[in-house]
């Protein structure tokens, strides 16, 4: 019975049927069984709790992250799916929990407490996002929860059947960091036109009043001395805002962008005065008194470049005004505004702007500036570079951020002012400038190199725990090709002014120099007497060969002049001649040809050789030449034999016909035979040697011998003399002819006498500067036209390089082997060191050269002159070569070169290397010339001396010590120098605005004192 009590029933579903159980109980006592019984047991049903696991889900930074149902885990055995859902009890600390509202399209941030069902959940309508460049992922390490932690965020849920709430749980969020590419721009190079100054006077004295106006000159000294002005303003258009009252003015000034070529028309009215200066000319000006105040004036420059402009106006009485107006090439008229054309108030505005700003090209504040914006610049120069601006835009701290400037030419070098270089090579064009000063770089393009192209510049953001973007930009480089010129002076006393290029100037010449892209008529006359003899011949026709070839070779840049020949053989008489173009194909062919016809024979007429060349600079070959310097070279190799008299000019030939109207130097040359037709039975025949004879009608008529009158045209004359000794009518006839040929050649006559026949004293009066050269071998005869070191002293020469890389010779130059002197010899030689033809050498080609190997042309003269060499503004090369000169390198990385003789070398503002050379060189500093200087070959025991009084300031015996410290690296001695004498304070040797490297000089074992001290001491300073 108690068994049967002991009976218990237990459900152990959690969703039981509720259907009634049916339970059957017999009893057995080992043997029988007892009746059955039943019993009925009703479960009665009881709601469970949906239970929840949570879970770890992963987003990506930046990216809402949808939330699915299995990312809460959530099961309930007694409830359908369709009945659950989840009430979020605690909110993310780092993003927002969001669901969809009503409207299908806005996101609105969960609130504690909200519930959501599974199938708001299965729809979409639940997500997480994260805020803006945030993320946290196991990788970050630590148990944290937060922006760069293990977990970015935890949320808790409760879930729910719709009728219990299960036990809360956590759903934790990593969201994976993603690289955000970084902002980056590259500045524009733009200079703003802002305008011109405009200074208002309300009085103005000497102006006059009645109504008319003044004029210019009367406008512009009125106004310049009018004083303080009563406002100054910026015109951003320039005209007239309001009524002028009498007596007052304005002059309204600053800077105008004007290009190379174009011409630029200034007009408009101004009542009653107005005057327009750009460059420093007046261009327009009109006054009331002269129709209206209207003007209109145009200006053409002649190179880009930002030029001042000064615009005068002022009313006498009345009310006036004015407007100025401006047009380009005769397109439309305009206002003269900063809209319409690049206006300034003054240079501060270019370089405020970051352009590279030449010296002035011309005085008082009027002329033009040479100006290159960032990013340009030109060849052989550096070239600043427009701002770079980068950064990160996750600037929690996860990303890092690198900079690299990559498609550098190769040879360039990229710089930012701070310490950081970098020379592109081969296969790596590529730099990192993380830690750059990005506000400052400049980029120095491989010398002697132009053109266009972009640096590439990448900004790079590096996640910490990986992944990157980039952002890349272009920084567009122009560099303009530099001009280069050759020049060579005379071997005078010159005072020469180089261009605002390259310039390579010789001081110095004593032959024929030929200048590219000047005009040149040149008559060479040879002496082919009997005297002379074949081997004299043969050799002064080699040496002629080697003039021509020399000259031909010089004129082969497209952009050289125009170079005409004369050639005559003269002996007797002229025997033949010829003229060429040295640019025709065939020029040197034509000039062989007579050189090979000549032989030694009979005697010599200076005369008629002389008239020949007066013919030839009197053609219209030569005269057409324009601008040409008509240059004549006389060689002989005795006193003239022979001269002309019976001169007949313009004889009659027949009837009216005479000798100008059948023969002219189109259709005849001495020594050639010519038969010129005039009527069908009549012509002229002249035979080689000049005899003239007349056919008519079958009978030939002797006319007489055909010769040069000297003024491009012919006469008929007998020749006269003894021809083998000279008389007083031999040297009258041929010192007037000479007089004839002196007066037509512009350049000179240049008397070569061949061995020992013929003296100076004889030649002189042949001469144009009375200096002949005498003597001479004709194996030498080329060196003796083309130029000889020896043969004139060269002259005390000033040479001012001004604006660009300028390489300046004092004296001559020349070298062995090569023939000539001056800049064609350089030309030359540096050929022969590159192993190309002469014409094939540019300008570039010899600055390149003398650049890189400057020590094969440190040359000096026993005769050389004291000359003064100015480098200017540019990275300048001076030879000061033989005398007593005067160098001063000026702005730029200068390299001086003394040579022989007791020189003053002072490398002024930049970088300099000075090589005094031999003698008692004085190398001096002034005020403000900074720089880190290095003299190669200082020698305190030859008399060198380094003066810098004129860079201290203030300096004593006892506080040299401020301004002077010295000191010594391997073995060679720095002389530390602060123009301020600020070593012994903070900061020391970092102070030196100016170092001295004496490359060859150990001087550790000396003090400052004892260099200052003495009579002549080796460094000077004031000492007082």
């Amino acid at each position: 019975m108690q068994q049967i009590k002991n009976i218990t029933f237990n459900n152990s579903s959690d969703d039981p049927s509720t259907t009634p159980r049916t339970i059957t109980v017999t009893v057995t006592d080992g043997g029988n069984y007892s009746n059955v019984a039943t019993t009925t047991v009703n479960v009665v049903a009881v709601n469970d709790a949906p239970v929840a696991t949570g879970s770890a889900i992963t987003g990506t930074e930046d990216t809402s992250l949808k939330l699915t149902w299995a990312n809460f885990g959530v099961s309930d055995v007694d409830s359908p799916q369709a009945s659950l859902g989840v009430k979020i009890t605690e909110l993310p600390v780092a993003g927002k929990l969001q669901y969809l509202a009503a409207d299908g399209t806005t996101w609105t941030n969960v609130t504690a407490g909200q519930t959501f069902t599974k199938a708001q959940i299965d729809g979409g309508q639940l997500r997480f996002t994260p805020n803006a460049n945030e993320s946290g992922a196991d990788g970050y390490g630590g148990t944290g929860v937060g922006n760069k932690q293990a977990d970015y965020a935890q949320f808790k849920f409760q879930p729910t059947d719709g009728k219990d709430l299960g036990t809360s749980t956590t759903v934790k969020v990593d969201i994976t960091p993603v690289a955000d590419a970084p902002t980056l721009s590259v500045a524009d190079n733009n200079i703003a036109s802002v305008g011109l100054t405009k200074q208002s006077w309300n009085s103005i004295a000497n102006l006059g009043t009645n109504g008319n106006g003044a004029s210019p000159t009367v406008l512009k000294n009125a106004i310049d001395k009018a004083g303080t002005p009563n406002s100054t303003t910026i015109a951003t258009d320039v005209a007239s805002t309001a009524d002028v009252p009498g007596g007052a003015g304005s002059k309204t000034s600053g800077l105008i962008y004007l290009e190379a070529g174009k011409t630029y028309t200034f007009s408009g009215y101004g009542d009653d005065s107005i005057l327009i200066n750009v460059g420093g000319k007046d261009v327009a000006s009109g006054t009331w008194g002269s129709n209206s105040g209207q003007f209109s004036g145009t200006y053409t420059p002649t190179s880009n470049g930002y030029y001042s402009i000064d615009i005068y106006h002022a009313n006498q009485a009345g009310a006036g005004s004015y407007d100025v107006n401006l047009s380009v090439n005769g397109g439309a008229t305009t206002n003269l505004s900063n809209t319409n054309i690049p206006i300034y108030t003054g240079v501060n505005d270019l370089i405020n702007a970051g352009a590279q700003v030449s010296d002035l090209h011309g005085t008082n504040g009027q002329g033009y500036y040479d100006a290159y914006k960032l990013n340009e610049g030109l060849e052989n120069g550096t070239v600043k570079l427009s701002k770079v601006t980068t950064g990160l835009t996750d600037t929690d701290g996860s990303e890092t951020l690198s900079v690299k400037i990559g498609s550098i030419p190769v040879g360039a070098v990229l710089s930012d002012g701070a310490g950081h270089t970098f020379t592109a090579t081969n296969g790596q064009t590529e730099v990192d400038v993380t830690g750059w000063n990005l506000n400052n770089l400049s980029l120095k393009p491989l010398p002697y190199t132009s053109g266009q192209y972009n640096l590439t510049v990448t900004s790079t953001s590096t996640e910490s725990l990986g992944g990157s973007a980039q952002t890349v930009a272009q920084l567009p480089v122009k560099v303009y090709p530099a001009t280069y010129s050759g020049t060579t002076a005379t071997s005078g006393d010159d005072n020469v002014a180089g261009t605002s290029g390259n310039d390579i100037i010789v001081a110095d010449v004593s032959g024929l120099n030929v200048v590219q892209g000047k005009n040149y008529n040149i008559a060479f006359m040879i002496d082919t007497s009997g005297s002379m003899g074949s081997d004299s011949v043969a050799a002064a026709k080699a040496s002629l060969t080697t003039v021509f070839n020399s000259l031909k070779d010089s004129i082969g840049s497209s952009t050289s002049g125009t170079v005409n020949i004369f050639l005559a053989d003269f002996s007797d008489q002229v025997n033949r001649t010829v003229t060429v173009n040295l640019k025709d194909p065939g020029a040197l062919d034509a000039l062989q040809k007579v050189l090979d016809k000549m032989v030694s024979t009979g005697g010599t007429n200076y005369e008629d050789v002389f008239k020949a060349a007066s013919n030839f600079f009197k053609s219209g070959l030569a005269t057409g030449n324009t601008g040409a310097i008509n240059t004549t070279y006389f060689i002989t190799d005795g006193e003239p034999t022979f001269y002309q008299r019976a001169e007949q000019t313009n004889p009659t030939l027949y009837g009216n016909v005479k000798l100008d109207d059948v023969v002219n130097m189109n259709n005849y040359t001495l020594g050639t035979a010519t038969r010129i037709n005039i009527e069908s039975n009549i012509s002229l025949e002249i035979n080689s040697v000049g005899k003239v004879t007349l056919w008519y009608y079958g009978t030939a008529y002797d006319r007489g011998t055909i010769h040069a009158q000297g003024d491009g045209t012919y006469e008929t004359s007998v020749r006269d003399g003894y021809g083998n000794y000279t008389d007083t009518a031999t040297t009258t006839n041929s010192q007037n002819a000479f007089a004839l040929l002196k007066g037509l050649s512009t350049g000179g006559v240049e008397a070569i006498g061949l061995k020992s026949g013929v003296g100076l004293e004889q030649l002189a009066p042949y001469d144009s500067d009375n200096k002949p050269q005498a003597n001479i071998d004709p194996k030498d005869l080329a060196n003796a036209i083309l130029g000889s070191s020896e043969a004139t002293l060269p002259g005390a020469d000033r040479v001012d390089g001004g604006d660009g890389n300028d390489i300046l010779f004092g004296d001559l130059v020349s070298f062995p082997g090569v023939t000539g002197e001056g800049y064609n010899a350089i030309q030359s030689y540096v050929a022969g060191k590159n192993g190309v033809a002469v014409s094939a050498v540019t300008g570039q080609d010899v600055h390149k050269y003398i650049t890189e190997h400057y020590n094969e042309f440190n040359t000096s003269g026993a005769k050389d002159g004291n000359d003064t060499l100015l480098g200017g503004s540019g990275d300048d090369i001076l030879f000061g070569q033989g005398g007593n000169d005067y160098l001063d390198g000026g702005k730029g990385n200068d390299i001086l070169l003394g040579g022989t003789g007791n020189d003053t070398l002072i490398g002024g503002q930049g970088n300099d290397i000075l090589i005094g050379g031999t003698g008692a060189d004085t190398f001096i500093w002034r005020s403000g010339d900074v720089g880190n200087d290095v003299i190669k070959d200082f020698k305190a025991s030859e008399g060198d001396r380094i003066d810098l009084r004129d860079l201290l300031k203030g300096e004593t015996d006892s506080t040299i010590d401020n301004f002077l410290k010295l000191t010594t690296v391997d073995n060679v001695t720095t002389l530390q120098i602060s123009s301020e004498g600020k070593l012994n304070a903070a900061g020391g040797l970092a102070n030196a605005d100016v170092t001295i490297k004496l490359e060859g000089n150990n001087w550790s074992g000396q003090t400052i004192n004892s260099l200052i001290s003495g009579a002549d001491p080796t460094i000077k300073v004031d000492h007082t």
